[in-house]
């Protein structure tokens, strides 16, 4: 859960907000998030993440950034529910990069000073409640790179 702050929409196309800043108190970190297109927006952050691959796993600060495609945002209004603050799932290419300093525990057998990248795509979902607190959860398949 974090909180936000947002501003307008790209010129009433439904509700895809043109910039959005997310602070995360639980993690912590802090995400931004572009609106591009109808239904497409492009996201950076700098928040825990959990990365785990054949030669084991690690946990940390990581800097993502990513390209969203928002599918659902129609169907969601013809039933009535919210979609401010781009509360909608959406799928697309992503990256993750995980630095020796930031992380917590890892399991890796690698060099001191190691830099792990993750290459691939993610589907997820984000809710922004009127009180214009978030949630963001996302789960990806791709490429370690280490």
């Amino acid at each position: 859960m974090s909180s936000q702050y947002s501003s307008e929409g790209i010129g009433g196309i439904l509700n895809l907000e043109r910039h959005q800043v997310t602070f995360n108190f639980l993690g912590p970190g802090i995400r931004y998030e572009l609106g591009l297109f109808r239904n497409v927006s492009a996201s950076t952050s700098l928040s825990p993440a959990f990365g785990y691959y054949q030669k084991g796993y690690t946990f940390g600060f990581a800097w993502h950034t990513r390209v969203r495609y928002y599918h659902n945002f129609k169907q969601r209004k013809d039933l009535g529910n919210n979609v401010t603050g781009n509360s909608a799932n959406f799928i697309g290419p992503a990256t993750t990069f995980f630095w020796d300093p930031l992380q917590i525990a890892n399991n890796l057998d690698a060099d001191k000073g190691f830099s792990l990248a993750f290459y691939g795509a993610v589907y997820g979902l984000q809710r922004t409640n009127k009180q214009g607190f978030n949630v963001n959860v996302e789960l990806g398949y791709g490429y370690y790179d280490g």
